[in-house]
């Protein structure tokens, strides 16, 4: 839920290739993925945000249309709207 909500306030995110996060977090698009456990990939990884606020806040902006888009409750509904629609007779 955290990365959502980073998201969704247009902040750019850093986090670790595990779970789900992967599906959630386009990589050089939305934020950054790092491997688990590899510390020196996550000092990169925020410093680049810091060093390049241009390229932070665009994907800061990815994100925030990423999450409206596709994790927003109106895109929740739409989607169950959609497989029952598809579910019917026709």
């Amino acid at each position: 839920m955290a990365i959502l909500e980073a998201m969704k306030s247009g902040l750019p995110v850093v986090a670790t290739r595990v779970g789900g996060v992967p599906a959630t977090v386009e990589d050089g698009v939305t934020g950054t993925l790092v491997d688990s456990g590899d510390e020196r990939a996550l000092t990169r990884a925020l410093a680049a945000l810091i060093e390049h606020p241009a390229s932070a806040a665009a994907m800061g902006a990815a994100g925030h249309t990423r999450a409206r888009q596709e994790f927003s409750v109106e895109a929740m509904v739409a989607a169950y709207e959609a497989t029952y629609r598809a579910g019917r007779p026709a």
